[in-house]
């Protein structure tokens, strides 16, 4: 990866055409949400996209994978909040090869008039980054997407890295039919 790191959204058949007509390694990326846009991640940050999101690489740790899952968190902040946030963001993202089943984490700082950080992280499952979030590594970030959240704006959304010759994703390929629930992260085991 670069010092800049570029993503737009849309839908497939749009973003398989940017695939195409750029000859950048790039991933593909599929909202694991129903009717979620999906997503082109530009790691080289050079290939032509009218409206993406780019940013400054600040802190990196790991690689971009070929499989797996995105995650990506915004963060809006206030001109005092941003350098604390970034410093807790850059330890995070320096000891973040402790996390189990990251695969790289980059923190981000977005090219516009607005304060507004990324966070870009790589896993090998699906759930791994809320695993990662219950973590006393993670626990510094919490008051700040509580506090994005609550005032300028924090937003989150995954996905997953998808093959661009394969077909459209079928949204059930790898889970239950049946949207996860709490009581489901807490079954209890049969007892004899």
């Amino acid at each position: 990866m670069t010092n800049k790191v570029q993503m737009t959204l849309g839908t497939r058949y749009y973003l398989k055409r940017l695939l195409r007509q750029n000859p950048q390694h790039m991933l593909l990326l599929d909202g694991l949400v129903q009717g979620q846009s999906g997503a082109l991640l530009d790691p080289s940050g050079t290939a032509h996209f009218a409206a993406p999101m780019r940013g400054t690489v600040l802190a990196r740790q790991g690689a971009l994978p070929e499989t797996g899952y995105v995650h990506v968190a915004y963060f809006r902040l206030s001109k005092d909040d941003a350098p604390i946030f970034a410093a807790e963001a850059r330890k995070l993202v320096e000891q973040s090869d402790r996390l189990s089943g990251l695969e790289g984490m980059w923190l981000l700082q977005t090219q516009s008039k607005i304060l507004e950080f990324v966070l870009l992280s790589a896993w090998q499952r699906r759930l791994d980054v809320f695993a990662a979030k219950g973590t006393p590594l993670y626990a510094p970030l919490t008051p700040f997407i509580k506090l994005a959240g609550q005032g300028l704006g924090y937003h989150e959304a995954a996905y997953r890295i998808s093959d661009p010759n394969a077909t459209a994703p079928d949204f059930d390929e790898h889970e239950d039919k049946r949207p996860l629930t709490l009581a489901d992260l807490f079954k209890k085991t049969p007892t004899a």
